[in-house]
């Protein structure tokens, strides 16, 4: 961001002074775009990594606005042009760290706005044949981006061996299911399981069929689960159900169900409801001394 707010100093400054207009723009109107560009970088260098997403939305959004302007009260389509390729890096990076349906709100609303501006300022073929080539640019990189991101988050937090959530993912969900919890009020279960005789399989059967046994196991669970409830693989031989709108007697009873079905492999569990306030580390500390508590009997 800080590299994007430069680029527009530097375009904005070039432009009123080594490369100025025929006919310059009121109040030296690139001169001035410049000074509040370049003050806004260095403000974000010397935050860093404190930086809020929030905050980098709404300066990116400040900066797309600043580029209209710079493309309104450019002398030419040249620079306006320039100003839809520093409008294009940005729709870029808005794309990659956004929400999508954000990414694509903001981007494509820009560039309608930039279109009729650039249309409106500089009536040719020219004009339209830079929207054209702009807007597929933008269409392109950023789905492209989008695309790619979502593969990228999803491999991050899916257990490539099983197909379903890893710990970092189950994480997330947890977190999630909890906020919903404190705000409606509905009931939360959580069952932790880990696989009793796994540890002779893989010694007596070899790894092979140890990953054969815990791709069953992990099918089982999922296919006789609810569309809302998750599984996760979060160790070698542990698994964790998460159950929304569940209470600790409802999943207890599920339990009797998965055991006949995900039975590739003998398994103790333990069964815990959240408690209010409780948080998410409290509830998997719980479910699993629970579950260690069945194993040693």
């Amino acid at each position: 961001m800080v590299a994007l707010y430069i680029s527009a100093s530097v375009f904005s400054g070039l432009a009123g002074s080594v490369f100025p207009p025929v006919n310059p723009p009121p109040v030296e109107m690139p001169m001035v775009i410049s000074g509040v560009t370049i003050a806004i970088a260095v403000g974000i260098f010397l935050r860093g990594r404190r930086l809020q997403l929030a905050t980098a939305g709404w300066l990116s959004g400040f900066l797309l606005l600043m580029l209209m302007g710079i493309t309104w009260g450019g002398s030419n389509v040249t620079r306006g042009t320039v100003a839809g390729v520093l409008t294009v890096a940005v729709l870029v990076l808005f794309a990659w760290f956004m929400p999508t349906w954000l990414g694509r709100l903001v981007g494509y609303s820009t560039l309608v706005v930039f279109s009729v501006i650039l249309l409106t300022r500089y009536p040719s073929t020219d004009a339209a044949l830079v929207i054209v080539a702009l807007v597929s640019l933008s269409v392109l990189l950023t789905e492209t981006l989008g695309r790619f991101k979502r593969d990228l988050q999803q491999s991050s937090l899916t257990d490539h061996l099983c197909s379903v959530w890893n710990r970092r993912g189950f994480d997330l969900l947890l977190d999630s299911e909890i906020r919903t919890v404190a705000r409606t009020g509905e009931a939360l279960s959580l069952i932790f399981i880990d696989l009793d005789d796994f540890k002779s399989i893989n010694d007596s059967q070899g790894h092979l069929e140890g990953d054969l046994v815990l791709q069953r196991i992990s099918q089982a669970l999922v296919e006789n689960l609810r569309g809302g409830d998750c599984v996760a693989r979060v160790g070698g031989d542990e698994f964790v159900l998460l159950l929304p709108r569940t209470n600790a007697s409802e999943a207890t009873s599920l339990v009797g169900r998965l055991q006949d079905e995900a039975n590739a492999c003998r398994w103790s569990y333990g069964v815990a409801e959240y408690l209010p306030h409780e948080t998410a580390h409290a509830l998997i500390e719980r479910s699993d001394a629970i579950m260690m508590q069945q194993k040693r009997g």
